[in-house]
C-alpha cells in the first residue's frame, strides 16, 4: 500500500486485507434518494445512474446509518486500505490498468474528458475487480481520518481513527475536474462538513455467513468449480426473485424500497471464486459473476 510519488503516500507497506464486500459503483443519485429523499447533488439533472456529490464524510455516515436501518445489514464507508486494495485490483502500478497515461480516458472521467461535469457511473471500461469509476468521477469519502503519512499505519485492513492530524477525513479517487484522474495510491483530505460537486462515496460491508452459504453447499457435495459458479448464480437468481416479490407488495402499498448496486467479494473458503450480493437491489439485473480474483495483500 502507497507509493514514494508524495510523502503523504509513504513508506510503501504491506497490509493483509481481510475480504469485504465493496460497491461496483459509486453510490448513485437514485440511491441515495431512495434512501434520504432528497438530491443534494450540484449535477441533479445529470441523472439517477450519476453518482451523487455534495457529500460531506458526515452526510455519508447518516447514509449508511439509515440504510442499515432499512436492510438489517451493516453498511459503512471502505477503510483506506480497502479502498486501495480494490483500486489497484491487483496491479502496483500507477492506475489499476497501468502506467499508461494515453490509456486513462478508457478507464475514468477527468478534466480532459468529463465536459466539466460529473458522468453516469460504469460507463467506462471497469478494473480487474469489476470496479467502475474507482479513478476519476467524483472523489470517494473513507472511513479513515488523515495522517500525514502512513508511519505507524494499521497493517490489518482497519480504519485508522486515533493519533490523526486534525479533524479532516481522507478522500480517494479523483473526480471529473482533476487534471489527472487520481493514481491508486493518490491520497486528499478535507473536514468531514466539508461539500463539493466532486465528493460522493461507495458502499462496503463485511460479508455475513449468508453470503457463501450456497458455495458451502456446494463444497460440501463435492462439487467441481463449474459447478459452485452455477450454484451461485442460481442462489443469487433465487435471492432476487425473493426480494423482487417483496419489492413489489412494498409498492403497492406505497412502501419505499433501497436500489443498491451489487457488490462483489473474494470467498475465503475458496479465493479464486467470487460472489454478488444482489439482495438489496430489487430492480437491478442479476450481474454475471466477476472474473476470478486470488485475495492478496493491499
Amino acid at each position: 500500500m502507497g507509493s514514494n510519488e508524495n510523502a503523504d503516500e509513504r513508506p510503501v507497506h504491506r497490509v493483509n486485507v481481510p475480504s469485504f464486500l465493496i460497491g461496483k459503483t459509486e453510490v448513485t443519485q437514485d440511491q441515495w434518494k431512495a434512501v434520504m429523499g432528497n438530491n443534494p447533488s450540484h449535477f441533479s439533472t445529470c441523472g439517477d445512474d450519476c453518482p451523487v456529490e455534495r457529500i460531506s464524510w458526515t452526510d455519508a455516515q447518516e447514509f449508511t446509518q439509515r440504510l442499515n436501518q432499512k436492510t438489517g445489514k451493516q453498511y459503512r464507508l471502505p477503510t483506506e486500505a480497502e479502498w486501495e486494495y480494490a483500486a489497484r485490483a491487483g496491479s502496483n502500478a500507477k492506475w489499476s490498468f497501468g502506467d499508461s497515461e494515453p490509456q486513462l480516458g478508457d478507464h475514468a472521467w477527468y478534466r480532459v474528458n468529463s465536459q466539466n461535469r460529473t458522468q453516469r457511473v460504469s460507463q467506462k471500461r471497469s478494473n480487474a475487480f469489476g470496479l467502475y469509476d474507482m479513478h476519476g468521477n467524483v472523489w470517494e469519502w473513507v472511513q479513515d481520518c488523515w495522517h500525514d503519512n502512513y508511519a505507524g499505519a494499521p497493517t490489518d485492513g482497519s480504519a485508522w481513527t486515533t493519533g490523526c492530524s486534525g479533524s479532516s477525513r481522507v478522500l480517494r479517487g479523483g473526480s471529473w475536474d482533476f487534471i489527472l484522474a487520481g493514481r491508486s495510491a493518490h491520497r486528499s483530505r478535507y473536514t468531514p462538513d466539508f461539500r463539493i460537486s466532486g465528493g460522493g462515496f461507495r458502499l462496503a460491508r463485511q460479508i455475513d455467513q449468508s453470503d457463501f452459504a450456497p458455495l458451502r453447499s456446494a463444497a460440501q457435495s463435492g462439487a467441481e468449480a463449474a459447478a459452485v459458479e452455477t450454484a451461485v448464480k442460481l442462489a443469487v437468481e433465487r435471492v432476487l426473485a425473493e426480494v423482487a416479490q417483496k419489492a413489489a407488495a412494498e409498492r403497492a402499498a406505497s412502501a419505499a424500497a433501497p436500489k443498491l448496486t451489487p457488490l462483489r467479494s473474494s470467498n475465503p473458503a475458496n479465493p479464486g471464486q467470487t460472489i454478488k450480493d444482489c439482495s438489496d437491489c430489487p430492480d437491478k439485473p442479476v450481474a454475471p459473476l466477476a472474473p476470478p480474483v486470488a485475495q492478496q495483500p493491499a
